[in-house]
């Protein structure tokens, strides 16, 4: 026995082995411990918490969770008793996930709590019990009980179990709660209201029907607390049902939900006099009697009427009220059961009094054009704002929440009180910087907001001027009442008493209060509201309102600028009548609006009706929209020419009705209008203009004969029609336009159209003019070539240049003349000025005086027939030049600096610097490992080009090259070599190192949300150094979400400040180093660090140790407890307490450290009596956050009240609980007190503390007292009540005597069953016979000894003679008996009460004797159903053991294809032969029924066997590239264990008779799962890692290879591509002797999966991918891949884009566009192959015009543009000419047509 009890007392096993084992033979009891985190498996073993073999064994006080085993998780039991255990949270495989009973024993479980437990039979007990007051709940898997066996279950709770709560087998259960129900005596099946069932905590509730329903007989003395007398609670009451004992006898009533009403909920009445209410019955297991009250708030309950008793009805009216309009009321209910527990009370959420009709303010006929709906504005940050109509005024009804003008600028916040005021511009406040003000008050802005011109109303509508805010209050009565008319009733937001406030404007006022604008301080929230006028008052102050909490007024003035104010904004005038019509152009749809208030319960329903007169109903009768405040009016069939009229009514939501109101009626006009013609320009129609900013036109005026032309409308186009320029304008009535600032395109038609509205909407068909083109634009430029020919940059002449241009052209008017000029500057002729060249487009210039080294550019422009002169033109320039070219400095590596080392081992670069007064030639390079010399690369030309780069250069690492260059001249110079510094070759990246969180050893969490630190190490590189770190920080591991890659030059170790981190997240630091070859690291990443910056949430502190505490009789100690306190990402470090005189203080102990202790006793105190004291706790979490101080509500030290015993019944010497007499009570007591006692008082009654029979009576100083004369009923129990007081007037507790009770009744009989708990008809025992027994009964006295007898024959007593037994004994076993096998045996017992009398004799139906107890059951079994799979090529034998032989059964197998099976019987053994092959994916379904047993109990038994998947080697329900890698593998190495066919079957129930060899068969039958398996298509991974090698692709025609990776044996990838640009064309699988190549593609999803293997190896390893262009378009593509090696391991692994080039299928010529062409058009041409193109121009003659293409070309899609020009640059004629291809030997000729 542990004498510090379970919780201190811990054996754990660490998940190793059983915890505990009690062998058979030695009586052992354990007392006090806990035993966890055992662990057993397999079907050889047992429990892993505790297995007891002795049938003696006492277990107790003992807490048994986290275990598990086979046969039972917590517990495997042969016997013995437990009690006031705990068995939670264990798990077993096979049996019983708490405990496993060995069948034929019957332990007791006496106030234990089996919960939480696992098993999949057998959740919580597997096996026959017994079972008093003991709780099974919530063990999940099936059944809370189950197995063989039988069981007796008393006073017992099984309830929230998975599956049935008592499964198969036989139970005599009574007195218990079931969930579902079951069978037997005193069974209550209902939620037993556990008091916290989600945290683990299964006492009863107050209000559960579990207690007082259990009964006294066998009921142990107390509950699982162990605490002694705790059962029954009160002493006397029939116990409770499960392991938990209540305080109270029986339950409390549950209240019900309520609601105002005599239905549904209704929150308005329009009755001043009357309130009702109904509600659901309330939850009891006793009669209720009802009581209500009325009041006027959920704190003042009865104040209207006061607690009236309802009888049993569950609804209420109550007449003959005086309710006040405005005000709510709220009905409470309370229930009181015949046991006087009273029930909580509950309230109605209230209902208010609205005897006001609501009010119809206005009637729209016709389409609303506003957007904005008729009862809410939405300002530009998208907030929506209801709206109110108040007279001719709309008046927001919320309060402006808007941070933005309406131009999009922000509005600033943010200031302190001192940079308030000082503002001289714009800004908003919200009161007290809390946003949650904002959600019901809206900001609060000054003045210098409401005066911007950017607007902070909303659009159409503007802040009220002084003169608005007057009249809103001139029409609502005045100043001195209007304020109580605009304030929102009730005091949900106003401070009480919220005066004369009745909202019936529907302004809805809300007390927002205010920023002042003296102070900048906020005040009045709740109390007041000032809203902004726009008007000014002086140059400090502006017009404002207030309304105030305590009257009705409104008060006007002036107050400073820089006060912060709500704003309510009024929409504009001009938009309060907006959407009404007139007139209308649609037959069959009327749309309609209208607008609505009620001040108080608000509008719930409008009606409408339509007529030709005003309130008429002719057209469509009253009609429902509910609260909508528009509808669309369809099928109608009005007449043209008709006025209609729309009519409204409204109903409030307490029943009121509005009176009607009608529009001013809508006409129907169906005629549009009709117009002529549009002249361009001002008078006669022009075809011309020469301005590009200004377009008119003019047209008669448009005809419309019934409503009249509300508006034209013009538009601009460069179509006839079009709006491409100038989209429609309203231009009103005007018929004549002009608009100017356009943009106008020379060279562009124009076209003016006009369309004209009537004011029924009729729009008129289109009228356009014929057109204006606008002409401003001088001839284009083109380009201009030194020299005769092609371009030159460079002469050697100093007489003579010379230049010609082409591509000039002028669209329109065309080009006239040519001129040229030279300089030596751009825009600078000095040495030729313009000089005429007429159409030509060449000159030669002799006899000029040039200068060397000097350039000259040639001028040309060109001027049209219009006189409009188009842009210079320049050459790029020439130059006169005779000096030896320069080579400078060479230096290693791409362009930008000098490199000393580089990580490429096969490309290596260059560049250097040049120079000469000509044009240089070419440049020569080699590469060599000395200075100057070539052994690496020869003497190559690298053109004018001044860098190279060299591929496919075999370059060693640690190895340094050296470049060379020199330069020729045109003039064939050579410069000397220049030779660079050399380049040294590193290509390994820095080895990795470790980060770690924090500036020194690793943290987990941080206390600062701005800043990061890490240190790292480890980091190394060997050759070339480490040139510099990166860090990133992410929210996952190597993330850089947080912070992007950052150089650290060397630091080891960084800080990274000016971070915004959130609390709770974890943050990882990742470094890469880079070495000066460049090559970069693999990324080292931290473990994380998480933010903790929030304090710890403070929890509830309470005096005491357990419930809080209000008083204490100790001078020097006090204790507390406490919880709640929590910490959600670092955790709590420790607690600490404090003790004070007051709430908060310290003045007794100081702040003392808890360790994470939730309690302490504090014994080293002085205190003093009368005195009361405070614990206060705070938390500190593991980043050193305190918490915020909690302090208990006090315990105070007093030893001076008086104390009574527990009085005595029946006798002033002795508590006698039963008596006779019925006309005499008596009792005695005794009482203490430090102090004399006065008097002491006593009552009697018929329950606990009541005084039915005798009221409360002075007894002086006397402890005895005794009444006569009474009449005291039969069968009731009474009891006395005790009361003492002191001479200080203190007052005893009530002290209640257990009760006696009047009896003169025998007991019942009850039922007698055969066993030890569960009626049995065989027994396996010569020599033993018991029986137990339940029902027997006495509802007095109670029952005080059994006597029982056995016998041959029914009630005889020939065997055992009648044998007294104690009242708790409801079993017995006999042993020593010589009983006959299969003779039957009758138990037979009898009751005796407290006053001897004996009840009827009751017998058992009998049993049998039968050696073998129960059916056979499996023992065990050859073949792991749960794990295993059968195998398709090998026969398998199962074998089964048996419980006990067996004689018969009956056996069937079935599967999914025919199977080859055989069973047999011999005594306990039952084998099963397979017989192979089996078939793929096959489902073995076995039972086995009828198995009888020697004595003809028969058992019922099946299992499943699957067999393997043919082809998935890894059975991991996929066949993918592992499966194939392992198919490969196979084949290659002659492994016939994994070889596959020939096969026989349907896919996937392949049936397979391998022959040894891997042949083609093999392979097909791989390839047939293989499909089966992709049938879908393939998904994106998100996050594959990128592993290995960057697959290569290259692409020949219109052919992709993808090459495998060196040492590939197999592959997968997955390429995902645009179906709507591409065609792949891949759809056949491959099998051969030596490769095989699975596809699987979706081309209707783009989605393609190939998976390759190689049976034999070869160089070049390729997966081929043929593609075809869809849009003549390059496309790209995603290929998703992972290679794996003979060894199955991955090689290669990640995703690639992958461009995709379109390749034509033939080659063609196609027709030139357009055709007829001026001046320029474009050919098209397609090559499939790389190839030698020659594209020529050909007149009609056939002489050669133009060579347009002739050079080599790669396939593709091709164009060429030609200009009309010959090769002379030369503008050619008109006429007709022939382009020819020769591409190869493909040829083909086109025609075409230029024109003037």
């Amino acid at each position: 026995m542990s004498s510090e009890g379970a919780d201190s007392t811990i054996i754990d096993a660490n998940n190793f082995g059983t915890v505990v084992t009690i062998t058979d033979g030695s009586d052992a009891t354990l007392d006090g411990f806990t035993l966890q985190n055992g662990y057993t498996s397999g079907s050889n073993t047992k429990s892993g918490g505790l297995i007891v073999l002795n049938n003696d064994a006492v277990i107790k006080n003992c807490i048994i969770k986290n275990n598990q085993g086979h046969q039972g998780g917590g517990i495997y039991t042969e016997g013995g008793s437990f009690y006031n255990c705990q068995i939670l949270n264990n798990t077993g495989e096979f049996e019983g996930g708490a405990v496993f009973l060995y069948s034929g024993e019957y332990p007791l479980f006496e106030n234990c709590l089996i919960a939480n437990n696992h098993c999949s039979l057998g959740a919580g007990i597997s096996g026959g019990c017994r079972l008093v007051n003991t709780t099974v709940v919530n063990n999940t898997g099936n059944y809370g009980m189950a197995s063989a066996g039988t069981s007796t279950i008393t006073n017992s709770i099984i309830y929230g179990n998975d599956g049935d709560e008592i499964g198969s087998f036989t139970a005599t259960v009574t007195y218990s709660l079931v969930e579902g129900g079951y069978t037997g005596t005193g069974n209550i099946d209902s939620d037993p209201l556990f008091t916290d069932a989600t945290n683990g905590n299964y006492s009863l509730s107050d209000y559960s029907p579990a207690i007082g329903a259990g009964t006294a007989t066998s009921a142990p003395t107390t509950d699982i607390t162990g605490v002694p007398n705790s059962r029954p609670m009160p002493s006397g009451s029939n116990p409770d049902m499960g392991a938990y004992e209540n305080a109270l006898a029986s339950q409390r009533p549950k209240a019900g939900t309520i609601a105002d009403g005599l239905g549904a909920d209704v929150d308005w009445s329009n009755s001043d006099s009357t309130l009702s209410a109904i509600w659901n019955a309330f939850t009891d297991n006793a009669a209720l009697t009802y009581e209500y009250a009325i009041g006027t708030s959920t704190s003042a309950l009865a104040d209207v009427v006061d607690w009236t008793s309802n009888s049993s009805d569950t609804s209420v009216t109550k007449t003959g009220l005086t309710l006040t309009e405005g005000s709510t009321y709220y009905i409470s209910v309370r229930a009181t059961d015949t046991d006087s527990q009273l029930s909580d009370t509950t309230t109605t959420n209230g209902v208010t009094i609205d005897v006001t009709d609501p009010v119809i303010s206005s009637v729209v006929e016709g389409s609303a054009t506003s957007g904005t709906s008729a009862n809410t504005v939405t300002d530009i940050d998208g907030n929506v704002y209801q709206t109110v109509e108040i007279g001719d005024q709309v008046w927001m009804k919320e309060n402006l929440k808007v941070i933005r003008y309406r131009d999009g600028s922000d509005i600033p916040t943010g200031y302190s009180s001192t940079d308030w005021l000082n503002l001289s511009t714009g800004a908003y406040a919200v009161y007290d910087n809390n946003e949650a003000n904002a959600v019901s008050y809206g900001y609060l802005y000054n003045w210098s907001a409401v005066d911007d011109n950017r607007n902070i109303a909303p659009e159409g509508w503007h802040v009220p001027t002084d003169n608005e805010w007057t009249a809103l209050t001139d029409y609502l009565g005045g100043e001195g009442i209007a304020g109580g008319k605009m304030k929102e009733a009730g005091t949900e937001h106003w401070t009480a008493p919220n005066t004369g406030a009745t909202n019936e404007s529907g302004f809805t006022a809300l007390p927002g209060g205010f920023r002042g604008g003296q102070t900048g301080d906020y005040d009045g929230i709740t109390g007041s509201c000032q809203f902004w006028s726009s008007t000014e008052f002086d140059g400090s102050k502006a017009w404002w309102r207030q309304l105030k909490y305590g009257d009705s007024d409104v008060d006007r003035g002036g107050y400073y600028k820089p006060a912060g104010f709500s704003i309510r904004c009024v929409k504009n005038t001009s938009s309060v009548a907006e959407g009404d019509l007139d007139f209308q152009n649609d037959l069959n749809t009327l749309v309609v609006s209208w607008s609505g208030s009620d001040g108080a319960s608000g509008i719930t329903t409008y009606e409408y009706a339509l007529g030709t007169t005003s309130g008429g109903t002719d057209a469509i009768d009253w009609t429902s929209t509910g609260t909508a405040t528009a509808d669309t009016l369809t099928g109608l069939s009005l007449t043209e020419g008709a006025t209609y009229y729309l009519s409204l009514r409204a109903t409030d939501a307490a029943g009121n009705v509005a009176a009607v109101s009608t529009g001013d009626g809508i006409t129907i006009d169906m005629t549009a209008p009709a117009g002529t013609i549009v002249n361009d320009g001002t008078g006669a129609d022009i075809a011309y203009t020469g301005s590009d900013s200004s377009l008119s036109a003019v047209w008669p005026g448009f005809t419309e004969a019934v409503s009249g032309i509300s508006k034209y409308e013009v538009a601009i186009g460069t179509t006839s029609g079009g709006t491409d320029v100038v989209d429609w304008t309203d231009n009103a009535t005007d018929t004549s336009f002009t608009k100017t600032s356009l943009s106008l395109s020379s060279g562009t038609a124009y076209y003016i159209s006009v369309k004209a509205t009537d004011n029924a909407e009729n729009e008129s068909t289109t009228i356009t003019s014929d057109g204006v083109t606008v002409d401003t634009d001088g001839p284009l430029t083109g380009t201009v070539f030194d020299g005769p020919g092609a371009d030159m940059d460079w002469t050697n002449s100093d007489s003579t240049l010379s230049a010609n241009w082409k591509d000039f052209s002028d669209t329109l008017s065309g080009i006239n003349i040519y001129e040229y000029a030279i300089g030596t500057e751009i825009d600078s002729f000095a040495l030729v000025n313009w000089t005429s060249a007429g159409l030509d487009t060449f000159f030669v210039e002799s006899d000029l005086n040039l200068i060397s080294s000097e350039t000259y550019y040639v001028f040309i422009k060109a001027t049209d027939y219009v006189n409009n002169e188009g842009s210079v033109a320049a050459s790029d320039g020439i130059i006169v030049d005779l000096i030896i070219p320069l080579v400078g400095d060479l230096y290693d590596g791409i362009d930008g600096e000098d490199q000393d080392w580089q990580s490429s081992d096969s490309t290596l670069s260059l560049f250097w610097s040049g120079s000469d007064s000509r044009e240089l030639d070419y440049y020569q390079y080699s590469v060599g490992t000395a200075s100057g010399d070539s052994n690496i690369v020869a003497w190559t030309s690298a053109s004018t080009n001044t860098s190279v780069t060299l591929v496919n250069v075999e370059l060693l690492e640690e190895q340094t090259y050296y470049g060379n260059v020199r330069a020729v001249d045109r003039a064939g110079n050579v410069s000397d070599v220049v030779s660079s510094d050399g380049i040294t070759i590193d290509y390994t990246a820095p080895v990795t190192g470790s980060v770690s969180d924090g500036l020194g050893e690793d943290l987990i969490f941080t206390g600062t949300a701005d800043s990061l630190s890490a240190n790292w190490s480890g980091f190394s590189d060997s050759f070339s150094g480490i040139q510099y770190f990166e860090y990133a920080i992410g929210t996952t591991l190597q993330g850089t979400d947080v912070v992007s890659w950052t150089l650290n030059n060397t630091d080891s170790a960084m800080t990274h400040n000016g971070l915004t981190l959130t609390n709770g997240s974890a943050y990882y630091v990742s470094v890469r180093a880079t070495d000066f070859a460049e090559n970069v690291s693999n990324i080292g990443s931290s473990d994380g660090v998480t933010v903790d910056i929030e304090v710890p949430i403070a929890g509830s502190v309470f005096d005491g140790t357990g419930q809080d505490e209000e008083w204490t009789n100790s001078y020097a100690t006090l204790e507390s407890n406490w919880s709640g306190f929590s910490d959600p990402v670092s955790g709590i470090q420790h607690y600490e307490y404090a003790i004070g005189t007051t709430s908060g203080a310290t003045d007794a102990v100081d702040w003392t450290n808890n360790e994470l202790a939730t309690s302490f006793i504090r014994e080293d105190l002085t205190l003093q009596s009368g005195t009361t004291y405070y614990i206060s706790v705070r938390a500190t979490d593991l980043v050193e956050n305190t918490s915020a101080v909690a302090t208990s509500n006090g315990i105070t030290v007093d030893q001076f009240s008086p104390t009574v015993t527990e009085p005595f019944d029946g006798s002033i010497s002795e508590d006698i609980d039963w008596q006779q007499d019925n006309t005499t009570l008596v009792s005695a007591w005794q009482g203490d007190d430090t102090r004399e006692i006065a008097y002491y008082e006593y009552s009697f009654g018929t329950a606990q503390g009541d005084s039915n029979i005798v009221a409360w009576t002075d007894n002086g100083t006397n402890t005895d007292a005794s009444v006569s004369g009474l009449s005291l009923t039969n069968g009731t129990t009474y009891y006395v009540n005790v009361r003492a007081y002191d001479m200080a007037g203190n007052r005893s507790a009530i002290a209640i005597s257990d009760g006696i009770t009047i009896d003169f009744e025998p007991p019942s009989a009850g039922e007698v069953n055969d066993g030890a708990s569960e009626d049995i008809w065989l027994s396996n025992s010569f020599e033993t016979a018991g029986a137990n027994w339940s029902g027997f009964s006495d509802a007095l006295s109670g029952i005080t000894i059994y006597e029982y007898a056995l016998g041959s024959s029914v009630g005889s007593n020939d065997i055992i003679d009648w044998t007294t037994v104690g009242a708790d004994t409801t079993f017995v076993e006999n042993s020593g008996l010589s009983l006959e096998h299969a003779a039957s045996y009758y138990f037979s017992v009898r009751a005796t009460d407290l006053v001897e009398n004996v009840s009827a004799v009751a017998s058992s139906d009998g049993f049998v004797i039968d050696i073998y107890p129960g059916p056979p059951t499996f023992v065990s079994m050859t073949f792991d159903t749960a794990s295993e799979l059968l195998s398709l090529t090998d026969d398998r034998v199962v074998d089964i053991v048996l419980s006990e032989p067996s004689v018969s059964m009956d056996y069937e197998m079935t599967s999914l294809l025919p199977v080859t099976h055989a069973s047999s019987l011999d005594s306990i053994y039952i084998q099963i032969n397979l017989t192979a092959p089996f078939a793929s994916l096959d489902t073995l379904q076995f039972s086995i029924f009828n198995l009888t047993d020697m004595v003809g109990l028969d058992s019922n038994y099946s299992f499943t066997i699957y067999t393997e998947v043919l082809a998935d080697y890894n059975a991991d329900g996929l066949i993918d590239v592992t499966d194939l890698n392992t198919f490969s593998t196979a084949w290659t190495a002659d492994d016939f264990s994994l070889e596959l066919g020939p096969v026989t079957g349907t896919v996937p129930h392949l049936i397979p008779t391998p022959d040894n060899v891997f042949d083609l068969r093999d392979g097909l039958s791989f390839a047939r799962m293989w499909h089966w398996s992709n049938n879908t298509p393939s998904l994106l991974l998100a996050n594959i890692n990128q592993f290995g090698p960057v697959i290569n692709t290259a692409q020949s025609g219109r052919t992709l290879a993808i090459n495998m990776p060196e040492g590939a044996v197999s592959g997968q990838i997955v390429i995902f591509y645009d179906q709507n640009k591409l065609e792949i064309e891949n759809s056949i699988d491959v099998i051969l002797n030596d490769e095989i190549q699975l596809i699987s593609h979706f081309k209707d999803q783009g989605n393609l999966l190939i998976e390759k293997t190689y049976l034999k190896d070869k160089n070049d390893k390729q997966i081929l991918i043929e593609t075809r262009a869809l849009d003549k378009e390059d496309s790209f593509i995603s290929i998703q891949y992972t290679f794996l090696d003979q060894f199955k391991n991955i090689i290669a692994q990640g995703f690639m884009s992958q461009k995709v080039i379109a390749i034509p299928d033939e080659f063609a010529l196609h027709y030139n566009y357009p055709n007829p062409f001026n001046p320029v058009t474009t050919i098209r041409y397609e090559l499939p192959e790389d190839t030698d193109v020659h594209l020529v121009i050909y007149d009609i003659l056939g002489k050669h015009v133009k060579t347009l293409v002739n050079q080599t070309q790669e396939p593709g899609y091709k164009s060429v543009r030609w200009n009309g020009r010959n090769d002379m640059g030369q503008t050619v004629s008109a006429g007709m000419y022939f382009y020819r291809i020769q591409a190869g030997s493909f040829s083909k000729v086109q025609k075409m047509v230029l024109l003037k």
